[in-house]
């Protein structure tokens, strides 16, 4: 992670040095998740509302095209209905996006993510490191630009890795097989303010 870090600021600072204009500033927010498994078990699970903050920063190839990078703390979970059950996934994230001007101060983005996870909480009572750490994924995206520096971003983010595995068992406790479970489906909604916006 730390050599993407690295690799995505050199690029960065290699094509602003080239005459591209450069915006960045702060961003916070909402992150409305659940987490999927796989098809062959039916496991009930409903949206949890969590938050998001970090960094963004925006490279304008011209004024319809532009890449965003940003550092940020995400949140990710799920609630299990039926037994009272939560999971909240703490990440670090480094979401990248390619963004196309379809409007005067509109703009849709498409991209991945990347990210890790620091610590799970949950009150299951199951073996937390037994949690995959990274996470990558699709993201899609639409940013509205407000005054006074401002904007609104509307995202959802598709994991592509399940997290954890839940082991099945017959009436009799007998061990039948595992399922994966665990990848997030998340949908983020922030509120931006750029420090410098050309």
């Amino acid at each position: 992670m730390r050599k993407l870090f690295f690799l995505a600021g050199l690029l960065f600072l290699c094509v602003q040095l080239n005459g591209q204009t450069f915006d960045y500033g702060v961003k916070a927010g909402i992150n409305y998740s659940k987490h999927l498994s796989e098809e062959k078990i039916e496991i009930s699970t409903s949206r949890r509302p969590l938050f998001t903050f970090g960094f963004q920063s925006r490279l304008n190839f011209n004024s319809n095209i532009g890449s965003k990078l940003e550092f940020v703390f995400s949140q990710a979970g799920t609630n299990y209905k039926g037994i009272g059950g939560y999971v909240t996934l703490n990440r670090v994230a480094v979401p990248l996006l390619v963004q196309l001007k379809i409007h005067e101060k509109l703009f849709i983005g498409v991209g991945g993510e990347f990210s890790e996870i620091h610590w799970v909480n949950s009150n299951l009572g199951f073996d937390k490191s037994l949690y995959e750490k990274n996470d990558y994924g699709l993201l899609f995206g639409l940013e509205y630009e407000l005054e006074n520096n401002l904007s609104i971003d509307l995202r959802y983010y598709h994991g592509l890795l399940y997290h954890n595995e839940i082991v099945l068992y017959d009436e009799n406790a007998n061990e039948i097989g595992s399922v994966n479970n665990d990848k997030v489906s998340l949908f983020s909604l922030t509120i931006n303010y750029y420090l410098k916006r050309n």
